[in-house]
């Protein structure tokens, strides 16, 4: 399984979580499972990759592309 954090000084998301102040993503094979603040994500390592800075388009449907 390849597992990405992308880490942002703000995530913009749908639904109840709106605006994350130091907020990241991460992304299991492709497919973005879950989205809240960095410093609880960052436990859910080690990854594979980790980038800093993003913008997710909720358009995506919660999958993640090159």
């Amino acid at each position: 399984m390849s597992r990405t954090l992308i880490a942002g000084s703000t995530v913009l998301a749908n639904g109840d979580l709106g605006t994350i102040t130091d907020g990241a993503l991460l992304i299991e094979d492709g497919i973005i499972t879950e989205v809240g603040e960095r410093t609880r994500l960052e436990a859910h390592g080690p990854f594979e990759a980790e980038l800093g800075g993003a913008i997710w388009n909720s358009d995506s449907q919660r999958t993640f592309t090159d």
